[in-house]
């Protein structure tokens, strides 16, 4: 993903959110992992308030 800001973030976070929901299943994560791009973490709480956020600074 080029662009990280927020509003992309919440773009691609809502689009599989909707997928799911689409095919039948129900995404709602109690955790989610990301590293420390404002952007995806404020994106995710937005689009999954009840996830708990942890943050990881190692990436593969």
């Amino acid at each position: 993903m080029e662009r990280k800001t927020k509003e992309s973030c919440i773009a691609v976070f809502a689009r599989i959110k909707w997928l799911t929901e689409f095919y039948g299943l129900e995404l709602d994560p109690d955790n989610i992992i990301s590293d420390f791009e404002i952007g995806a973490i404020n994106a995710a709480q937005e689009v999954f308030p009840e996830a708990n956020m942890q943050g990881c600074c190692r990436t593969v």
